[in-house]
């Protein structure tokens, strides 16, 4: 048993080594999933992959995504705050 536990710890350490530059690119930057997009929750700010229908809302027009069903009732309560701050946030208004 203890000969196991000495080779599995190394062989462990080798696999999440493996595991972190498979995840890293050559630079060493993080790739991104390609499922993931630009959409963020208007609430939280949450990035969103591809949002479930029932966890998103049409206001004027657009469509808005959400993390879970606490933001979405949030943004539904007052839309326009949250569309507000993200207008603020952007880096076109500097």
């Amino acid at each position: 048993m203890r000969v196991q536990q000495h080779f599995l710890l190394p062989r462990l350490l080798l696999n999440h080594l493996t595991l972190m530059r498979d995840i890293a690119g050559e630079d060493g930057a993080l790739r991104r999933d390609p499922t993931w997009f630009e959409e963020r929750d208007p609430v939280c700010g949450m990035a969103l992959s591809e949002s479930d229908p029932t966890l998103s809302v049409s206001w004027n027009g657009e469509r808005y995504g959400f993390c879970s069903e606490r933001c979405k009732r949030q943004f539904q309560k007052r839309p326009a705050h949250y569309l507000r701050a993200i207008e603020n946030k952007s880096p076109n208004n500097e």
